[in-house]
């Protein structure tokens, strides 16, 4: 049997919820990963609360990969989320060039906000350090608003057209040399997810469930990393993570607590 596939995942580690790397790292593993945590900060709870502490970790990030360097660790994929100061931002972006230059597969989720506008300790200087960090990455996976923001485009409203995201689309592709996933998509009543690259655009339908989990995001992005790790298809991977997430929502509508995330140890045996 041949070893599990190491994914280091870069980003934020919540004390309390299940989102970030907290939701990640169970689907991953689930998969049959060998997934390592770099965490840029440990947060106290979700940002939606209004109330919460983030500490920076820099510092012990700076210090773990050199003693991971020293001790030959090795990984073959990274994913990158939040990141928290000018440093850190840079301190990423170097790691991502020197994992782009050996090969291994950047993954980015460009995490600052959604229904326009920055999430709470979010700053305009947050949307540069990401765009930045997206130009090293084969795979971005933004929704429609942090599109707009990294694309520098206008958010057109609560109901973008299909023709505003293809223009912010294209913006991207001028930033980013990889494909860019942009989730959250609506045009008129439909609502889809818009693949696009220099060789292709892909749009895919999907219906909107009616509850929104904060966390699903996360998911997405780890479902969509283990498959695509697995089989190198891109649609099929982005089609098996909407359809994931999907059915894990629709297994927890009666659920009320939107803001700690989706109880993802009782959903792996839909993955």
């Amino acid at each position: 049997m041949a070893k599990p596939e190491k994914i280091l995942l870069i980003g934020d580690l919540p004390c309390y919820g299940r989102m970030a790397v907290n939701a990640m790292l169970p689907i991953l593993s689930h998969m049959g990963y060998d997934v390592s945590v770099l965490p840029t900060a440990l947060v106290s709870n979700n940002f939606a609360y209004g109330k919460f502490d983030v500490l920076d970790t820099t510092a012990f990030m700076r210090s773990t990969l050199g003693y991971w360097k020293e001790l030959g660790f090795k990984f073959d994929a990274v994913y990158t989320g939040f990141i928290a100061s000018k440093d850190q931002a840079d301190l990423v972006l170097s790691l991502c060039k020197s994992f782009h230059d050996q090969g291994l597969l950047v993954f980015t989720d460009p995490i600052m906000g959604d229904h326009g506008a920055l999430y709470n300790g979010v700053t305009p200087m947050n949307v540069e350090y990401m765009r930045k960090l997206v130009s090293v990455a084969d795979y971005i996976m933004p929704n429609y608003t942090e599109a707009c923001y990294l694309a520098l485009e206008d958010y057109k409203g609560g109901d973008p057209k299909i023709k505003d995201a293809d223009a912010v689309a294209k913006a991207l592709c001028g930033i980013t040399k990889g494909c860019s996933i942009i989730t959250s998509v609506q045009d008129g009543d439909a609502h889809r997810v818009l693949i696009s690259s220099d060789k292709e655009n892909i749009s895919l339908p999907y219906t909107e469930v009616g509850r929104e989990f904060h966390g699903t995001g996360d998911l997405f992005a780890a479902l969509f990393i283990g498959r695509m790790l697995k089989t190198s298809d891109l649609k099929e991977s982005v089609l098996f993570a909407m359809n994931g997430v999907s059915a894990m929502i629709k297994r927890n509508l009666e659920n009320q607590n939107v803001f700690d995330g989706l109880p993802i140890a009782q959903c792996l045996d839909l993955i």
